[in-house]
């Protein structure tokens, strides 16, 4: 029997019907060729039952609901993989547009707490061939980076490799992560990150003091450098019924650095002028288009110098997404200064007070799940827009490749809508988590976002 520390039991804590607290992806195959109708069942699903479980996937909750807030993990010794690895069809004609229905409909629901915590689910039946699997595994086991590593760390890099296991297997090799693996996870998750980082330790006050007296100074001098709890009140920002709903869609990389290239800015300005540009749109044809801008929250890595620094520290900032500028090019200049902004700030802190400030952004939110009053107060931000790093080169799962691979986030209670990227060879991945009941229409950010990528295009001549 393992207790559960402080982050990972948080995510037990604040989970409702409301407010399921697991992460996914949305994973597309292509078939290799000459394959026949029994393909799945023999090379995909058989082997993904064959061969056990081992830790953590091998794990379920002692006390489904625990007692005083604490949890511990056993080993489950009957575990059956009949119901964590499942095998569905769609119906004709079996367009993404049902696949993303099915997806939705799955990642709405509870992970049952009296079996370990995961679930994995093959799709056959789309209209062009293609293999889909939904994974889903509750942010108590893995939080969304480390899954997503440790699924794909079990792939091949040809498909002449066979005979793989999954990584769930007992003889799976387990992955050791990078440091900066939860370096773009999401807000919630890195509050819990930061948490089990920073209890016992003193804080670093003089730098965080000094951190926080340079954003207000900059916020009262620039517009552009935004202040928590000046994210105005939207649709964004509700509280939660457990229905979501997921879109997805690849964007070429080199489109987006041709323009990052273009305007000096990062790729990471760029995705974030996207998404303002499609939210700006998608907001106004609802009506609901505030006069001040939108506020994200942007996990970060940033690069730390001293005695004592090994590589990137994990960090969280505020974006000013210039949603109330209707001209693309000044709406990305705002954006990119903002960053900068918030960055340069960020690089004058050491490691601990870059984790304090981190804490420092996401404690209201974390707090507002504890005490159930998400969406009932003023937003710090409206939204969480994070970027995953993934593989540069293609995949491939017992000579099925891996054609594409979206990630899945969750949505703590008055957050309506998270946008993560992952960057898969030579692709930015995108996936929209909303609340469904909250946010109609959702799939148009997608129409939206392409609009916004075309705009920045012509403005170059690309």
């Amino acid at each position: 029997m393992r207790r559960l520390g402080v982050s990972d039991a948080g995510w037990l804590l604040v989970e409702r019907r409301d407010r399921p607290m697991h992460v996914g992806g949305l994973l597309l195959f292509d078939p290799p060729p000459g394959a026949g109708p029994g393909f799945v069942r023999s090379q995909l699903l058989e082997p993904a039952r064959a061969h056990g479980a081992r830790a953590p996937f091998d794990q379920r909750l002692a006390r489904p609901y625990g007692r005083a807030g604490l949890y511990h993990w056993v080993r489950d010794d009957h575990i059956d993989l009949d119901v964590h690895v499942r095998h569905l069809a769609l119906p004709a004609p079996g367009r993404i547009r049902e696949l993303l229905e099915l997806v939705s409909a799955s990642h709405s629901t509870l992970l049952d707490r009296h079996r370990p915590l995961w679930q994995v689910t093959l799709v056959e039946g789309l209209e062009d061939g293609r293999i889909a699997a939904h994974a889903k595994i509750h942010h108590s086991m893995l939080d969304g980076v480390a899954a997503m590593r440790q699924l794909l760390a079990s792939f091949a890099p040809d498909p002449e490799t066979v005979d793989l296991e999954p990584p769930w297997a007992r003889g799976a090799e387990r992955v050791r992560l990078a440091e900066d693996a939860t370096s773009s996870s999401g807000a919630l998750t890195t509050a819990f990150e930061l948490v089990r980082e920073t209890v016992g330790e003193a804080t670093s006050l003089t730098g965080l003091s000094r951190a926080v007296l340079q954003q207000v100074a900059s916020a009262s001098r620039d517009a552009t450098d935004p202040l928590p709890f000046r994210a105005p009140r939207t649709l964004l920002d509700q509280p939660l019924t457990g229905a979501r709903r997921y879109v997805a869609q690849s964007y070429e990389l080199e489109r987006l650095r041709v323009l990052a290239n273009a305007f000096d800015a990062t790729l990471n300005d760029i995705v974030l002028a996207l998404c303002s540009g499609a939210l700006r749109a998608y907001l106004d044809d609802l009506g609901a288009l505030p006069d001040a801008p939108l506020v994200a929250l942007v996990p970060v890595a940033i690069p730390t110098d001293g005695e004592h620094a090994r590589g990137n520290a994990l960090s969280l900032l505020l974006a000013n997404l210039a949603t109330d500028e209707p001209d693309p090019l000044r709406r990305l200049e705002r954006i990119r200064a903002s960053m900068e902004h918030g960055k340069q700030r960020l690089r004058g802190l050491d490691r601990r007070a870059l984790r304090d400030y981190g804490l420092l952004l996401a404690a209201p939110t974390l707090l507002a799940q504890l005490a159930h009053l998400g969406g009932r107060t003023r937003p710090v931000h409206n939204l969480t827009i994070s970027n995953v790093p993934g593989p540069r080169q293609p995949l491939y799962w017992n000579g099925a490749r891996l054609s594409g691979v979206y990630p899945i986030s969750l949505l703590p209670d008055g957050d309506a809508l998270n946008i993560t990227q992952l960057s898969y060879a030579g692709s930015l991945e995108l996936g929209i988590t909303a609340a469904r009941d909250r946010l109609p229409h959702v799939q148009r950010l997608i129409d939206h976002i392409e609009t916004s990528l075309v705009e920045l295009e012509k403005a170059v001549g690309a």
